[in-house]
């Protein structure tokens, strides 16, 4: 699914798109390696390069799960931007399936609202 550009963030002095969140947590699995991200919004997130070697413009792979949830999503994204220092490197998902963004938003309403999240059976 190619992702459309709406924004949902309107503060006049904010260029980026989408809002970023540090909570709840967003765990991001590329290869081998496994992180929870610094921050996300719904249109992709910043994360530890530690020794993860990438470039720019270059494309990733991986998967996502949002609050310790059962439910992983794959993904595709961009690299858009490698900060050093502090060593971060910021990806925009260009692919997600259906649901990824909408479970994106119903943790960060059940965060907002202080709702616990329901465990899946």
């Amino acid at each position: 699914m190619t992702m459309r550009n709406v924004r949902t963030f309107f503060d006049p002095g904010e260029a980026r798109r989408d809002r970023r969140y540090p909570i709840p947590s967003v765990v991001v699995t590329i290869g081998e390696k496994q992180q929870v991200v610094r921050n996300w919004s719904l249109s992709g997130v910043l994360l530890e390069l530690g020794d993860w070697v990438v470039e720019a413009g270059s494309e990733v792979t991986g998967s996502f799960r949002v609050d310790d949830g059962a439910r992983s999503y794959d993904f595709t994204a961009e690299v858009v931007r490698i900060d050093d220092p502090p060593g971060t490197a910021s990806l925009h998902f260009t692919q997600l399936p259906h649901g990824a963004v909408d479970d994106l938003d119903k943790a960060l309403a059940r965060r907002i609202a202080g709702r616990p999240r329901k465990r899946e059976t």
